[in-house]
């Protein structure tokens, strides 16, 4: 039976994330605030499989290494919390209960 679940992680992670981007950036914005930017390197270092791209391309590309990092990572944090879900479901489901095939025929 289906559970409705209102705040699933998969969902979460990935508002965080492009919230915390967003944040960053605000310092473009309203120079007053520049002071936010030192949120990005933070980014930078939670995204790391993600950001390398970043790391490489932000010399020569500064636009699509900042589109990178926001857009991919929050779909990286995505499959972190789908990953998250599905080893919760397992943990939470009988030891003898399986309702899902390890492998699809």
């Amino acid at each position: 039976m289906p559970r409705r679940k209102i705040l699933r992680l998969a969902y979460i992670l990935p508002a965080l994330h492009s919230g915390v981007c967003l944040t960053s950036y605000i310092g473009l914005i309203f120079p007053k605030l520049q002071y936010l930017g030192i949120i990005f390197t933070f980014v930078l270092i939670a995204d790391l499989p993600i950001s390398l791209v970043t790391y490489f391309a932000v010399w020569k590309y500064g636009l699509f290494a900042a589109t990178w990092t926001v857009v991919v990572g929050a779909m990286w944090w995505y499959v972190i919390g789908r990953l998250a879900e599905c080893i919760v479901e397992r943990i939470k489901e009988p030891q003898g209960k399986s309702t899902r095939r390890a492998f699809l025929p």
